[in-house]
């Protein structure tokens, strides 16, 4: 199994989320990856409300993703450029994989 931990719950990070879920086995039966979503960070809780009660752990410290073991693949989905670069690093410098949408304003 390859954990998953995703920084951020807004629009493209509920769709990244919602789209590990529901196709997770159906990737897994085309790549023979076993990619799981293992804890999302989220400091709004009415964003992470649909992560409750499904077994992903839900915290508001982006570090606490970074951190934790069991991720393997650090997915940065905040936006903007200041925090997200920083939790970019962090992620590499941790030794996870990461992916971002982090992209410049105007």
């Amino acid at each position: 199994m390859i954990g998953v931990g995703i920084i951020g719950l807004g629009t493209v990070g509920r769709g990244t989320y919602n789209i590990l879920r529901q196709y997770g086995s159906l990737i897994q039966q085309k790549t023979g990856i076993d990619l799981r979503v293992v804890k999302v960070a989220e400091i709004d809780p009415e964003r992470s409300r649909p992560c409750e009660g499904e077994g992903i752990a839900v915290v508001r410290d982006a570090r606490e993703v970074i951190n934790d073991p069991a991720v393997d693949i650090c997915v940065e989905l905040i936006g903007g450029v200041g925090p997200a670069y920083d939790f970019i690093m962090e992620a590499l410098n941790a030794g996870d994989s990461q992916q971002s949408t982090a992209r410049r304003k105007g």
